[in-house]
């Protein structure tokens, strides 16, 4: 067999993005409070950040906690808790059909 053949396929390297200075505050501060989200339902659902402690993480990473900051960071909050909507509900579609086809 010839080499490519047996060796795994690549693994899909992550997609890159562009963040202008002046948001790469709120994008440090969003990355460091990824485990500061309130969770809810039976299934744990992420419902929004824990903004005590979210303010706690911006002190330490001496970033001033600023509307302005909060104002992006709810952006950023907004959009994650949209696409993790959208991947519960191809999630749930994959399994509708699975059922269907047995």
């Amino acid at each position: 067999m010839p080499p490519e053949e047996d060796e795994p396929p690549p693994a899909a390297s992550p997609p890159t993005f562009e963040i202008w200075p002046s948001h790469w505050d709120v994008w440090q501060l969003f990355t460091r409070c990824a485990t500061q989200w309130h969770h809810a339902g039976t299934d744990g659902q992420a419902t929004g950040l824990r903004y005590d402690a979210v303010r706690l993480v911006a002190r330490l990473m001496k970033i001033p906690f600023t509307m302005d900051l909060l104002d992006d960071l709810q952006v950023l909050e907004d959009e994650a808790l949209v696409i993790w909507a959208e991947q519960r509900a191809e999630a749930l579609e994959r399994l509708e059909a699975e059922r269907g086809r047995r």
